[in-house]
């Protein structure tokens, strides 16, 4: 697109942060309210978020939840969603704008590629886009 103004530029986006955390250490099998370890450890990612973006314009935060490895997949998907919720909502009670926050649930679907390059197929991701304008 053209614009008329001779110097305006494109809003740039930076590359996705995502923070990666064990849902062994965020919530109990099969449960979706945070452990006492998940709060603490939700905390400082809501900290860390702050101290990084200040002003929080332009911070769009997504949750990803995957689930338990059971071998009942919509069982699974129902948990994911749930505990991405659980995160989103803790996020939002401490001051992150509503309005960028998404959050939704994979189930189990992609356990095999998480294990291979690492990580627990039970976890919770939360990514996070900043706009630069």
């Amino acid at each position: 697109a053209l614009s008329r103004a001779p110097d305006a530029r494109p809003c740039k986006q930076e590359q996705a942060t995502i923070i990666t955390f064990g849902a062994e250490a965020v919530f109990s099998p099969e449960q979706t309210a945070l452990s006492a370890d998940g709060e603490k450890e939700m905390l400082q990612i809501v900290d860390k978020i702050i101290r990084k973006y200040k002003n929080l314009d332009g911070v769009k935060v997504h949750v990803v939840g995957y689930a338990d490895d059971t071998p009942e997949e919509p069982k699974n998907e129902k948990l994911s969603i749930a505990r991405a919720l659980t995160v989103r909502n803790y996020l939002t009670s401490q001051g992150l704008q509503t309005q960028g926050i998404s959050h939704e649930g994979r189930g189990s679907k992609d356990k095999q590629i998480a294990m291979v390059v690492g990580r627990s197929g039970r976890r919770v991701e939360v990514s996070v886009v900043v706009e630069l304008h």
